[in-house]
């Protein structure tokens, strides 16, 4: 008797709680519904077209949209070859894009670069520089560094500065930085948060403050980072941002990763893989750190293999996410997708990104999707916006909306970039000139 007095206490207050749960999720979903359909997002295309250059005033003109619209369509076939490695393609979509945009100028510099063509791709960063697309200055500078043309490196990076390119102060403060001239790195990384809405120049001025034992400053610069979002920044800044911020241990960790990249920045990469060595005393983990120098500076392929795996058998999932993209920077496809799909399946936010890319390509749309859903969880931009593309052939605007507008308002999306949110936003304004809309 008294377990079914219990019972029929319980059931009746089951319902009860579920009906609650279901209301207070409704109301939820409601208010969530409401926001997405009130965003105002024309303000922001207005914005983004004027920052980047894209447009002559604060409000662009409708020839100025319809341009970029054109370069957008074509930018996106241009990026789908790219990705193809079907370079003749990608030429074409940008040379046709570069009567509606200048920064497809910028574009094939950057194919021509891929392709080992360093003379081609200066001329076209020379002409998207000429054309008012400044950030080609730092692409330039960027060049002739690894040409060990010191004094035109610098005389481009200046440029860049000069005309406010975001990317060119923040060369002058990462010089400035890594060669010990502190004042001189926080002049310039003030600039570049000043001129930008990247979180980048943000982590240089913790790092910086964290060098000089403030704390109070750096907690303000982490605190302006969550508030302003982590536009631009790479996981593994975020990565070191934790160890600044954690016990002694973690500490020692921020130290050894930032001296070493001293080095690398320095080009003493037998001086960095010596401090990289003494980090992987304190963590395993932190083998790939050691491989990522082996593969890309000092050029030693099979000891860069022996450190992706050593991290991935101590647990860290980007020891499998690098070795995917060795074997794929070596065109060998079929060990490349087992890699990233062993990351991406036990969570790695990068692999899933990366494979949904790679299977959308090469294996089909619905097992890209899968990876893409799960990138677009844990914030991903790359998984977002292959997410938005899925539902844009599915004519399921409502739920592209819904993507659009988390990317747009969601502070901690990985790699986003002013770039991408227009292009977004971009696709946004033709979403509403349609009738209808597919739930």
């Amino acid at each position: 008797m008294k377990k079914l007095k219990i019972f029929k206490v319980i059931i009746p207050l089951t319902i009860v709680l579920i009906f609650v749960f279901s209301v207070q999720r409704y109301q939820k979903n409601k208010v969530e519904k409401n926001k997405i359909n009130d965003f105002n997002y024309k303000q922001y295309i207005y914005k983004y077209m004027y920052k980047l250059g894209f447009s002559k005033a604060e409000k662009s003109t409708e020839e100025e949209m319809e341009n970029y619209k054109q370069y957008m369509i074509l930018s996106s076939e241009g990026a789908g070859a790219e990705n193809r490695m079907e370079y003749e393609e990608a030429i074409d979509c940008y040379t046709k894009a570069t009567v509606y945009n200048k920064k497809a100028y910028y574009e094939l510099g950057d194919i021509y670069l891929e392709m080992g063509n360093k003379q081609k791709a200066l001329e076209y960063y020379e002409i998207a520089y000429e054309k008012g697309y400044f950030d080609a200055a730092f692409n330039i500078g960027k060049i002739y560094s690894d040409e060990n043309d010191v004094k035109k490196s610098l005389e481009w990076y200046a440029e860049g500065a000069e005309r406010n390119s975001d990317n060119s102060q923040l060369e002058f403060g990462k010089r400035a930085y890594y060669y010990g001239n502190i004042e001189e790195a926080k002049k310039w990384f003030e600039k570049a948060v000043n001129n930008s809405e990247s979180a980048v120049p943000m982590y240089y001025l913790m790092a910086i403050n964290y060098k000089k034992n403030n704390i109070k400053e750096l907690k303000k610069w982490h605190n302006e980072m969550k508030e302003i979002g982590i536009e631009d920044i790479f996981e593994e800044n975020l990565e070191k941002i934790k160890y600044m911020t954690g016990n002694e241990k973690e500490r020692k960790i921020f130290e050894l990763l930032d001296e070493a990249e001293a080095f690398i920045y320095k080009k003493q990469y037998l001086e960095a893989e010596k401090i990289y060595l003494k980090a992987i005393e304190y963590d395993k983990k932190l083998s790939y750190h050691l491989g990522y120098l082996y593969e890309h500076y000092i050029k030693n392929e099979q000891k860069a293999i022996e450190k992706y795996e050593e991290s991935f058998k101590n647990e860290n999932l980007k020891g499998a996410y690098y070795l995917a993209g060795l074997y794929w920077e070596k065109q060998d496809d079929e060990k490349a997708i087992k890699w990233y799909k062993i990351a991406a399946d036990k969570g790695d936010v990068e692999a899933q990104a990366s494979i949904a890319i790679i299977i959308s390509s090469n294996l089909g749309k619905e097992e890209s999707f899968k990876y893409a859903m799960k990138a677009a969880k844990q914030k991903h931009m790359l998984g977002i916006a292959n997410l938005v593309e899925y539902y844009r052939d599915k004519k399921n605007y409502s739920k592209m909306k819904k993507w659009i507008y988390k990317a747009m308002n969601d502070r901690e999306i990985l790699y986003l970039t002013m770039d991408t949110k227009l292009f977004l936003l971009m696709l946004l304004d033709e979403i509403e000139k349609r009738q209808g809309y597919s739930e």
